[in-house]
């Protein structure tokens, strides 16, 4: 948030912006400060200390994936999977899909196995995290519903 002589609706709010950013709101009568870190950005110093700080959270990004990826490696060569949790187990999977062999529509297996039909969806296109299920059978067609 930045404060004006004017009133704060009168200058731009943003997170993220560089030194020319910091003379525009300067020029608007903004006073920019650094509550988080405590830095003076009133003053000659203002563009040098804008850029190291931009320059520092430019850095930090960069480890920031870094950490990330090797997390990745790590989960991944232990076998685990990466990303978000499957709501539904493999075992329920198989079973949504030998319901759906035996007819049962999207929305009665939705209500059955108590999931959102476009978890039932996902199970039965068996893409993404259902897809590392082996041995499904293909969808078939139900009197009066086209094949997907």
């Amino acid at each position: 948030m930045f404060a004006s002589s004017r009133g704060a609706a009168s200058c731009t709010s943003s997170t993220s912006f560089d030194s020319t950013g910091s003379r525009e709101l300067r020029a608007a009568g903004c006073k920019v400060v650094s509550v988080a870190d405590g830095f003076d950005l009133d003053g000659a110093a203002a563009d040098v200390v804008i850029a190291v700080m931009a320059w520092a959270a430019s850095m930090e990004r960069l480890a920031l994936g870094e950490r990330i990826a090797a997390a990745r490696k790590r989960v991944e060569a232990a076998g685990g999977r990466w990303g978000r949790p499957t709501r539904v187990p493999a075992l329920l999977a198989t079973r949504i899909r030998m319901a759906r062999e035996a007819g049962d529509s999207i929305r009665e297996l939705a209500a059955r196995f108590k999931v959102p039909r476009s978890t039932v969806a996902a199970v039965l296109s068996e893409k993404g995290p259902y897809s590392a299920v082996t041995g499904a059978a293909k969808k078939p067609t139900k009197k009066g519903t086209r094949a997907r």
